[in-house]
């Protein structure tokens, strides 16, 4: 897990704290005796909702009394939200949660492996339901080989639950799981899905959900003929020891790919 602090007073500006490990106990002893002059606070890494040093810093920020002065983000995979963590998050100032997010149902429990979807949609309602004027859920996604043709469906479910999303991160490594090892008539089926979902949302889009689904189908238009054929089987090289050592079928999965 990384910590990244952000003290607008510049108490910090020698970055002594980025890139941290939050297990080294001289890290801790460090960090604790410089939180009463930080504001802002980035949690990545990992899975911060596991890791028993970011609930102590939590608990700690809240007892000195300087939570409800902080600007807290974290990211997340929401599989393991609960009553307690929110009840903390409620004493800060401003708290995003950044959800990652990485393609609708089968296809989510097909990358993210001993991921469920049924837990991750019951408890992102949940934080929408419960959570206090203080604290956003966003869900961030990455585009990719095994889920460009299902993000569409994902982001349908946003708009129709009305849930904060934002940037779609193309992937570009490895190299195979990059869209541009897709054969020219399924990126032209997954760029028409694209479209669909543009025509029928874009009068509530913002402008940056809008500029992510343009640059997916502008994206979706690129062909490159020799990138596809050196890494194409490569995917096809790793989906198969991957099926067989997580016993997965991506043909049951993923079954448009």
């Amino acid at each position: 897990m990384v910590l990244s602090l952000l003290h607008y007073a510049n108490i910090l500006n020698n970055n002594n704290f980025k890139g941290s490990n939050l297990n080294d106990n001289n890290t801790i002893k460090d960090l604790y005796e410089l939180l009463p002059n930080v504001f802002f606070m980035d949690i990545s890494g990992g899975e911060p909702t596991l890791n028993k040093t970011f609930v102590s810093i939590l608990d700690h920020l809240i007892e000195i009394d300087h939570a409800k002065w902080m600007h807290l983000e974290f990211t997340t995979n929401a599989q393991q939200i609960n009553p307690k963590l929110l009840e903390r998050l409620h004493h800060f100032k401003h708290v995003n949660i950044f959800v990652s997010v990485d393609g609708y149902k089968d296809v989510y429990e097909y990358i993210r492996w001993k991921g469920s979807w049924d837990k991750l949609e019951k408890n992102i309602m949940w934080l929408k339901e419960n959570a206090n004027d203080n604290v956003s859920v966003i869900c961030h996604q990455t585009s990719q080989v095994l889920n460009i043709l299902n993000l569409p469906e994902l982001l349908d479910w946003y708009q129709q639950n009305n849930i904060n999303w934002t940037n779609i991160n193309a992937v570009t490594r490895p190299d195979h799981h990059n869209v541009l090892v897709l054969p020219e008539d399924i990126r032209n089926i997954a760029r028409q899905r694209w479209e669909n979902f543009l025509q029928t949302y874009q009068s509530s889009l913002t402008p940056q959900q809008e500029m992510n689904v343009v640059n997916i189908i502008q994206s979706l238009k690129t062909t490159d003929i020799f990138y596809e054929q050196k890494w194409w089987k490569y995917f096809v090289r790793d989906t198969m020891l991957k099926d067989e050592i997580r016993n997965q079928s991506l043909e049951k999965s993923v079954p448009d790919l």
